[in-house]
């Protein structure tokens, strides 16, 4: 009833089966997401006036073609609803994002101590909140799953709707079709680098890039579910996959969208603030010792 009179409408699907703000992903989140996406195609099939669904998706798929390494869940079941909205002749237009910003600033340990100074000015951390950190003076660690030469594309969750934004605008051209976007492409030492650089975090305060170990998650995978995506997007990049986007290609959506949020702005408006606060205490403290 709700979609009867839509003429567009953004779809989102997720692994998450907590509220807003919380995360709680169980051993079935592959199914969860898909049949998401499966309720979504029987609900929408047949409205008399909708013109496009812009779906919020994971990377190209690359997999089996381009390298046989299976992908993680969180690709494969939106994979998985793409197949289900064309099958069910759906106008859609696929926004193809990658990893959040703040997916890499989970794992940096910070002390403990009066020195340590974080709070949010001006709201909740959305919209034209900031956060401010403030470390004490020392060496600190960007933490990933990968090699130093593995090139990342980063954006700000909230630069999504910017994109849709776009999409709508030009349904005629992109219904059909795919559009991967990012505001960063950077290797781990490059994000290190910035953050060094921008000096959001304080005086003195020096990032380095440190490759998690392959053991550690795959381990975890055996008793907390959301570690099975979190190995399997690890294997994923390290052997072999890649996302859509080159530096060139990054530089050219922002010269198209100047005004979405990039690495080092994200650093000074956030910090390391998480989007959902709840995965820095799904991780173990042991993972943040590595």
């Amino acid at each position: 009833r709700a979609l009867h009179p839509a003429k567009a409408v953004y779809l989102a699907t997720t692994l998450n089966q907590a509220n807003a703000g919380q995360w709680n992903m169980n051993w079935d989140g592959g199914d969860y997401q898909v049949n998401q996406g499966r309720a979504f195609c029987q609900a929408a099939s047949g409205l008399p006036h909708l013109q496009q669904v812009i779906y919020g998706t994971a990377p190209t798929r690359k997999w089996p073609l381009s390298f046989g390494v299976e992908p993680p869940i969180h690709y494969a079941a939106k994979w998985r609803v793409e197949e289900l909205l064309v099958e069910a002749g759906l106008p859609v237009t696929f926004l193809r994002k990658c990893p959040y910003h703040e997916n890499f600033t989970k794992l940096t340990q910070i002390p403990q101590t009066e020195m340590a100074q974080m709070g949010v000015q001006g709201g909740a951390g959305f919209g034209g909140a900031t956060r401010k950190v403030e470390l004490p003076a020392g060496e600190y660690a960007i933490k990933a799953f990968t090699p130093n030469e593995f090139v990342y594309n980063m954006m700000d969750p909230r630069d999504a709707g910017q994109w849709a934004a776009l999409c709508f605008e030009h349904a005629e051209l992109l219904i059909g079709q795919s559009l991967s976007v990012a505001s960063d492409a950077l290797t781990g030492p490059e994000m290190a680098q910035k953050a060094t650089d921008c000096g959001a975090l304080g005086q003195e305060v020096n990032f380095s890039y440190k490759q998690q170990p392959r053991w550690l998650f795959e381990s975890l995978a055996f008793v907390e579910p959301t570690f099975v995506y979190i190995s399997g997007l690890q294997r994923w990049n390290c052997d072999g996959g890649q996302y859509d986007l080159d530096t060139e290609g990054v530089e050219l959506l922002r010269e198209l969208m100047p005004t979405t949020t990039t690495w080092c702005e994200h650093l000074e408006r956030e910090g390391l603030g998480q989007f959902t606060e709840t995965m820095a205490d799904l991780l173990p403290d042991i993972t943040k010792r590595f």
